[in-house]
């Protein structure tokens, strides 16, 4: 008999063995439970990119607002005879003070950025990170207020911070959150009667 047109040509296809169980809809065997963020991990999470927008805008501008103002900051640094080690600063230096310090705080805002996003996807590590980082500055925080240098920057820095920690580590449907996240998925098993 000649092959028909379009149809296949050779022998027929083997079945595959029949011997592995049908697996339920959905089924992974490591699948996880999903990850829940609630109002207060979002909160954090806004407020942490806020603050690393702000650090990264103050990088930028330490490094640049010197560079455009060089005049300004050399007659500064003439009138107030700003002396280090018995030699009078000169304009190059102090930039390249502006410039590192500018970059310092920069890669700093980036990382919690970085870290408050990756939170959310959700990542232990960076959820810890993050709230070292943020303690380190809430201490920071509560120092200049006990110094007696309040001002209204510290304060709001303070709430903003403390909020943000209470958001990622202190907050109950955030702990179980995470908790739940790392919990095995249960196995639906059918029976043969169902």
């Amino acid at each position: 008999m000649p092959p028909q047109a379009g149809g296949p040509v050779g022998p027929p296809p083997v079945a595959y063995p029949t011997g592995y169980p049908a697996q339920p809809y959905g089924y992974y065997p490591a699948a996880r439970l999903p990850f829940k963020r609630n109002a207060f991990l979002i909160l954090a999470q806004v407020l942490a990119i806020l603050q690393g927008v702000l650090f990264l805008l103050g990088g930028i501008a330490a490094i640049l607002l010197p560079i455009v103002l060089a005049d300004r900051l050399q007659t500064a640094i003439n009138n107030n005879n700003l002396v280090y080690n018995g030699t009078l600063i000169d304009v190059h230096t102090a930039l390249a003070f502006f410039i590192v310090f500018g970059v310092i705080i920069g890669v700093i805002g980036a990382l919690i950025i970085l870290l408050a996003v990756l939170t959310g996807r959700p990542s232990q590590v960076a959820r810890w990170i993050l709230a070292i980082l943020e303690v380190l500055f809430l201490l920071g925080s509560l120092r200049t207020l006990g110094n007696g240098n309040a001002t209204v920057y510290t304060i709001v820095a303070l709430v903003v911070e403390g909020l943000v920690i209470i958001g990622l580590i202190i907050w109950p449907t955030t702990y179980a959150a995470y908790a739940r996240r790392n919990l095995p998925q249960r196995q639906v098993t059918t029976s043969p009667g169902a």
